[in-house]
């Protein structure tokens, strides 16, 4: 191998989900410590692309320092896009929640 390897290391600290209004799937949260800088990582099961997002809401990295406030504050932004579309008057859907193809491989092993 010719490239060095970065390897992250993380302290998973908690597991949750999020109801969206009327979707059916609950989008799940993992949340993780980064261990080098004390960061506070979200991953996300899906993405939230409402009917007038271009593209879907993704975070990774928060800047918060507490995983109360990491999460609480990613609840915020997802209602807010939710809120959003359906004031529009979109009919809020599933297909809105793109699902996260790197979430399973995102556990701690």
């Amino acid at each position: 191998m010719t490239q060095p390897v970065e390897v992250e290391e993380r302290e998973f600290v908690c597991e949750g989900e999020i109801r969206l209004g009327d979707l059916n799937t609950a989008i799940k949260v993992r949340v993780y410590r980064r261990i080098s800088d004390s960061k506070i990582i979200v991953v996300q099961s899906h993405f939230l692309k409402t009917a007038i997002q271009y593209l879907p809401y993704a975070v990774h990295e928060m800047s918060q320092a507490e995983p109360s406030a990491a999460l609480k504050e990613l609840e915020r932004t997802l209602v807010h896009f939710y809120e959003q579309a359906v004031r529009r008057g979109y009919t809020p859907s599933d297909s809105w929640l793109v699902p996260n193809t790197s979430y399973n491989s995102s556990k701690c092993m």
